[in-house]
C-alpha cells in the first residue's frame, strides 16, 4: 500500500518530488538503538539515530548523496539489508573513514530478530530531532525492506503549487492507492516556524 501511495502522489501534477519516512525531520520525534561495527574495536557504547526512509528521501529533501548509492528498487524483503549514513556517523564512529562497504548490527535482546546492515551509502549532515542540537550520527534504513511496516507513515512533497490545489490533489491520488485511507496534511515550513518561532 505505501509503494502504491508513493507511486500515485509521485504521478501527481505539481508534484516534483515525494519520498517516506517514519521520523519526520525537526518534528521532535525520534529513534535510536545500540549498534556495533563488526572489525571495529570501540570501548565507548554507539548510539546512532535512525530513521526508516524510501528511495528518492535524500534528493527530495535536497540531501546531497557524498558517496555510494541510494536505496533502489533491489532493495526488498528478502535481500540483504542496507542502510545509509550520516556524515557524523562517519566522523563519529570511524574516525572520518568513508563507511561505504562496512556494516552494522543492531544490539538487540533475546528473542528479538537480528539486523545486519550494509552501508552503501555516505550523505551530506542534516538535522534530525530539533534545530537546536548538534549534528547526530545517523543511519537511514530502507522502508522496503521492512518486514513489519508500522501503521504510520509520512510522505514528504515538496511543490511550488498552492497548498489547498495540493492537498486535494494528494488527497486523491491516496483514495486511488487505498479509498480507506486516513490522511492529514501539514506544512512543514509553517510546523518548523511554529515550533522554533513561538518561543524565540
Amino acid at each position: 500500500m505505501y509503494r502504491d501511495l508513493l507511486d500515485q502522489v509521485r504521478t501527481t501534477p505539481s508534484v516534483e518530488l515525494a519520498a517516506t519516512n517514519n521520523i519526520v525531520p525537526i518534528s521532535g520525534s525520534d529513534w535510536n538503538d545500540i549498534i556495533e561495527i563488526p572489525g571495529l574495536r570501540s570501548h565507548d557504547r554507539m548510539i546512532p539515530w535512525f530513521n526508516r526512509v524510501s528511495g528518492g528521501y535524500f534528493r527530495t529533501l535536497g540531501t546531497p548523496l557524498l558517496a555510494g548509492r541510494d536505496f533502489d528498487q533491489h532493495d526488498t524483503v528478502s535481500s540483504a539489508e542496507v542502510a545509509l549514513v550520516n556524515q557524523e556517523f562517519s566522523c563519529k564512529f570511524l574516525a572520518g573513514a568513508n563507511p561505504v562497504g562496512r556494516q552494522i548490527r543492531l544490539i538487540v535482546g533475546p528473542g528479538d530478530p537480528e539486523h545486519l546492515y550494509q552501508i552503501t551509502g555516505l550523505v551530506k549532515n542534516s538535522k534530525y530531532q530539533s534545530l537546536r542540537v548538534e549534528f547526530k550520527p545517523l543511519v537511514f534504513v530502507a522502508e522496503s525492506q521492512s518486514k513489519e511496516p508500522t501503521q504510520r507513515i509520512s510522505v514528504m512533497v515538496p511543490s511550488r503549487a498552492p497548498v489547498g490545489a495540493l492537498n486535494a490533489a494528494l488527497k486523491q491520488a491516496a483514495a486511488r492507492a487505498n479509498p480507506e485511507m486516513s490522511i492529514a496534511f501539514q506544512v512543514f515550513q509553517t510546523q518548523v516556524r511554529n515550533r522554533y518561532c513561538a518561543t524565540g
